[in-house]
């Protein structure tokens, strides 16, 4: 998924449910200040493999890098 696509997609999901699409993109940043401050040291593991160079990704980033291990999943 590119980056226009996952822009998109934050559109479409904003307009689905009726909020802004900051809105969305302010929820999922929350997620990955979670994500990324967990103390759990399954959910860094994960982290660490979505995002091996340790920077916060923006909310498309992350759409784009779940997208992609969605596809591996059904693929599988």
């Amino acid at each position: 998924m590119e980056t226009e696509q996952a822009e998109l997609v934050l559109e479409r999901l904003a307009s689905r449910q009726g909020v802004s699409k900051g809105h969305i993109v302010r929820e999922i940043e929350n997620a990955i200040t979670l994500a990324m401050q967990s103390s759990d040291e399954a959910v860094r593991r994960r982290w660490e493999k979505m995002f091996p160079d340790g920077r916060r990704p923006s909310a498309a980033e992350l759409l784009q890098v779940l997208s992609v291990a969605v596809l591996k999943s059904e693929l599988s």
